[in-house]
């Protein structure tokens, strides 16, 4: 998601222009699935569905600013 801040204001802090952004990644996994995370394996694919022991797929934040100077 980016958000564009007004141009006027950004001006009024010394900013020709001024966006700020997030996105996130792995958040939610629906499943009945009763382990870590259906997506993971340890053997390579031949036992997709089988985590034994792995740990899942990490979340990821990104947030940032986008400066025109």
């Amino acid at each position: 998601m980016r958000y564009s801040f007004d141009p006027a204001w950004s001006k009024r802090i010394g900013l020709r222009k001024l966006d700020a952004f997030v996105t996130a990644t792995n958040l939610i996994t629906w499943t009945k699935y009763t382990g870590f995370d259906p997506d993971v394996n340890s053997y390579s694919g031949l036992r997709v569905g089988l985590d034994e022991g792995s740990y899942p797929q990490s979340r990821t934040f990104m947030f940032g600013l986008i400066l025109g100077l």
